[in-house]
């Protein structure tokens, strides 16, 4: 059976942008291949998953609420998705499903595109991720593997704890009054959480009195709006900025080479995700637009 069916799962989906992004990869590149998002309710992913087994389907992207549901119905992970526990990407090998996590990866390379001929801050100086769910776990084992020391900030205590202990960081309350030091001695300072998709000035996770450094770089996982909160208070303090938007696309490249064998067209996809934000969607907004 010829693979070249690729497939979006989540729930809701009509969101998404990345059917658009993947479709101009695909067109870029002279591929005669589909992409399709399809709403998926929990619960319902292992049946679906062997149905598109058989439908010809290469590849599966996954978002909010299924990229840890799914891990229990792929025969291979990576060590990245084991280590997250958590996948966005899925590819058919011969006799099933291989689970990856490219958040992590995507992150690293808009993290690596913000810095650009420069260099982040050393020197010991942190991390810094607000939350705990698939997307700041991501983050968390992206920031160790980039050599700095993490710190998860999250409302719940447990959960917080948990990822800190995982990745080989610390965690730090919620509130706590270190914060506002903490994130000014940060290094990169991650935004996991909704809080983006306000429009308020308390729609953001930083505390007040608390902006990054200078020389740091501050990422949004929020995609919609474009520009938060968050975003805009580090951009004021003069940090180099990733937007959601940059994660969304750079963790697509590693999903297309994945499942096409062939680099990816990079600024094609680039150009198809800001032209669907012009043309007015994602149409919803939820905690489902932090992701893909």
């Amino acid at each position: 059976m010829e693979r070249t069916r690729c497939f979006l799962i989540g729930y809701p989906v009509s969101h998404s942008l990345s059917p658009a992004m993947f479709a101009a990869a695909f067109r870029a590149l002279g591929l005669d291949w589909t992409y399709q998002a399809l709403p998926v309710a929990p619960g319902e992913t292992g049946e679906l998953l062997a149905q598109l087994a058989g439908r010809g389907a290469v590849g599966v992207n996954v978002t909010m609420p299924l990229k840890r549901e799914v891990v229990a119905h792929c025969r291979y992970l990576t060590p990245r998705a084991e280590a997250v526990g958590a996948a966005n990407t899925l590819t058919f090998r011969e006799d099933g499903w291989e689970a990856d996590n490219t958040d992590w990866p995507g992150l690293r390379l808009a993290i690596t595109e913000a810095v650009g001929a420069g260099a982040l801050p050393r020197g010991g100086r942190p991390g810094v991720v607000f939350g705990a769910g698939g997307a700041a776990a991501a983050a968390a084992f992206c920031l160790a593997e980039m050599g700095l020391p993490v710190v998860i900030v999250n409302r719940d205590a447990g959960r917080g704890r948990e990822l800190a202990a995982r990745a080989g960081g610390e965690y730090v309350p919620w509130g706590n009054g270190a914060l506002p030091a903490l994130v000014g001695q940060a290094s990169v300072v991650v935004n996991a959480t909704p809080l983006g998709m306000g429009k308020g000035p308390a729609d953001c996770p930083l505390p007040p009195g608390a902006v990054p450094a200078p020389d740091a770089v501050a990422c949004e996982l929020v995609y919609h709006p474009p520009e938060t909160e968050f975003l805009r208070r580090a951009r004021k303090a003069g940090a180099r900025v990733v937007s959601g938007l940059s994660v969304l696309l750079w963790q697509a490249v590693p999903a297309f080479q994945r499942w096409t064998g062939r680099p990816a067209p990079v600024e094609a996809m680039r150009e198809a995700l800001f032209a669907s934000i012009e043309a007015g969607q994602p149409k919803k907004r939820g905690a489902e637009d932090c992701g893909t």
